[in-house]
């Protein structure tokens, strides 16, 4: 029979591997940090400041939406291409009763059909 001895594990050989990874991800830290703030662009403005006044709408039309609705006289529903052959139905129906409260028809809709890169 082969008899086989015990090595003693020193301290570091038991808690390095602890060490490693700390010292590891400190440096991955500032490395990060300071990737982040010496690449990023200082343009601050000094006469711009918080202004009191709302910011303007994202539509250049500056009536109200349901005013714009009633005047063109249809509702545009963007549905998704895969589920317009499918699942399309609940939302044409959600659609038109949107059409129908608003405009008094629910058949005033268009149906936009729109993938997730033309949301």
């Amino acid at each position: 029979e082969e008899v086989v001895e015990g090595v003693p594990v020193t301290w570091w050989d038991e808690h390095k591997w602890k060490i490693v990874s700390s010292v590891m991800c400190f440096l991955l830290v500032l490395v990060s940090v300071s990737a982040i703030l010496f690449t990023k662009k200082h343009d601050v403005i000094a006469s711009a400041g918080p202004s009191d006044q709302p910011s303007s709408p994202p539509s250049f039309d500056s009536r109200q939406t349901l005013e714009i609705i009633q005047d063109r006289k249809f509702i545009r529903c963007g549905i998704d291409n895969s589920i317009i052959e499918s699942l399309g139905r609940f939302h044409q129906d959600l659609c038109r009763s949107i059409g129908a409260v608003i405009l008094g028809n629910p058949e005033s809709l268009e149906v936009i059909p729109v993938t997730w890169a033309t949301r």
